[in-house]
């Protein structure tokens, strides 16, 4: 705007430049012609109307920025890092926070132009407030505000104020501490302003930030830096290869458009294979495989070959690591097929006609579960969650005392970072297939109540203390397994309703971890 205005000065000189031409070149024109271009020369002293730049446009808004400060020790000054400033229109009353950056730099653009108050205040520095400020149209308003230290709470004294000092003096109004500083000028002045801004104000979130759907989908570059094969980290997953990226097992969410991004499946498939041959002592019976024998003993010589197929599917609500997961569905099969071949009559059944060769299938359900976490007790994943159906428990470290897949509600968590986990269950036990050892859908009539509660560190870092306690409650009962062989009550002696009823336990485990740095 200054090239232009040099321009308008210039512009009257001309016609008065050409008049002098005129008057040398013709000195017979008449005094009015002479007057006539005077009064245009004066004319065209007065200013024109503003003109901007080409597709440049009037700014209508405004803007405020500036600097929180902080006297220091020895005159310095020291910039107030995520100071908080609330600016409220004194028109409509509306209100709104804004963040200084870590160098105390704010900028608010762009501001609807009126009368604002404006209120400072941080962390450790008495606040400052402005009651009433005022920013024009194209106008960028600058303030340069000195906070004053406030004493922490920790180092204010907490003794009783003597009777003798009497009442206490009215507190000064801390809302006008500091000082500021302020400077103004035209918006339009510096098109880099708005064009450009400075480094430290943070730019628009779509200048930076890519929206991405899915963040689950981000893959990695197609790089391989070697031609040999192997696997690496740039490899394409598929959907059937369980050791790279894959939804099937937790590693996406399953669903993202219906379910969310934190519903992840977990898909687990096992399999087991025993085999075991032996020599045991078998009696050969009445009815021995082999008539006429003398020996009390007869062949003993076994095999039993049992394949066990396990499939887990795992639904939850989570972050996938570290952090408790919000809820979880776990549902466990298991299927066995076992086979036992022996030399003897009478073992395989009670009866000796199932001969000496017997093959047995079965379906269990090992887990059948719903989890819920109540609540979050720490910042540090410290959590309280509830778990109900048939589950898996270890009541310590070994497993001595009790550990089994059965239907059971339980309370657990831990606290202080995962110092102390706690644990509370109570157990309705269910029958157990007798060749495969899996689940069956009877009830066993015997219950179980568990709680535990590790120490880390207990007496000294790395001994870990468990104090456990049980009960258990087995009722009387006749039971013959899956074969016809009597197992309940145990058919040695007398065979009497001994009721067992229910018997209390408490314990003490501890284990030390040794970890070499």
């Amino acid at each position: 705007m200054q090239t232009n205005s040099k321009w308008f000065a210039w512009r009257p000189l001309r016609p008065y430049r050409c008049c002098l031409v005129l008057l040398f070149l013709a000195p017979a024109f008449s005094f009015g012609s002479t007057a006539a271009a005077a009064q245009e020369a004066q004319q065209s002293r007065e200013p024109g109307a503003k003109l901007r730049l080409p597709r440049q446009q009037a700014q209508t808004n405004a803007a405020l920025d500036g600097v929180v400060r902080s006297g220091a020790a020895g005159g310095g000054q020291i910039p107030v890092a995520g100071a908080v400033l609330q600016l409220q229109d004194l028109t409509s009353a509306e209100s709104k926070e804004y963040f200084a950056n870590g160098e105390g730099v704010f900028r608010i653009l762009p501001i609807v132009p009126g009368e604002y108050s404006l209120r400072v205040h941080a962390e450790g520095y008495a606040a400052f407030s402005l009651d009433k400020i005022t920013v024009h149209a194209n106008e960028v308003l600058t303030l340069e505000i000195s906070l004053v230290a406030q004493p922490s709470a920790e180092v204010r004294s907490r003794l009783p104020r003597l009777p003798e000092l009497g009442t206490p003096l009215p507190a000064e109004s801390v809302a006008s501490s500091g000082s500021y500083r302020e400077f103004r000028h035209r918006l339009d002045s510096d098109p880099s302003y708005v064009l450009n801004p400075a480094p430290e104000s943070l730019p628009p979130v779509a200048d930076v930030f890519a929206t991405v759907p899915d963040r689950w989908a981000l893959q990695q570059p197609e790089y391989k830096r070697y031609s040999s094969t192997g696997e690496y980290i740039y490899t394409r997953s598929r959907w059937h290869d369980p050791f790279n990226r894959n939804r099937l097992k937790g590693d996406e969410p399953i669903w993202p458009d219906v379910l969310g991004q934190q519903v992840f499946l977990n898909l687990t498939a096992a399999s087991d294979t025993t085999f075991d041959g032996r020599r045991v002592p078998s009696p050969s019976g009445v009815s021995a495989a082999n008539p006429g024998s003398s020996t009390f003993f007869g062949h003993g010589e076994q095999e039993f070959v049992d394949q066990i197929l396990r499939f887990t599917f795992d639904l939850f609500h989570g972050d996938a690591s570290f952090k408790p997961v919000d809820w979880r569905i776990r549902i466990t099969p298991e299927i066995s097929l076992n086979d036992l071949n022996v030399r003897e009559l009478g073992i395989v059944g009670p009866d000796v006609r199932s001969g000496t060769n017997r093959f047995d299938t079965h379906i269990g359900l090992q887990e059948a579960f719903g989890e819920v976490k109540l609540h979050d007790l720490g910042p540090n994943y410290d959590f309280l969650s509830v778990r109900a159906g048939i589950q898996q428990f270890n009541a310590d470290f070994r497993g001595f005392l009790f550990v089994d897949e059965q239907p059971a509600v339980r309370v657990f968590g831990d606290l202080h970072s995962d110092e102390i986990e706690y644990n509370a269950v109570y157990f309705q036990l269910l029958e157990k297939n007798t060749n495969s050892g899996l689940n069956t859908f009877d009830r066993r009539h015997q219950q179980v109540v568990l709680g535990n509660i590790y120490l880390q560190d207990f007496f000294f870092p790395g001994y870990t203390a468990e104090f456990v306690a049980a009960w258990n409650k087995d009722d009387a009962s006749i039971h013959y397994d899956d074969n016809g062989f009597l197992v309940r009550p145990a058919p040695v002696g007398n065979v009497v309703n001994q009721n067992p009823g229910a018997g209390p336990m408490v314990g003490w485990a501890a284990a030390i971890s040794i970890a070499s740095i």
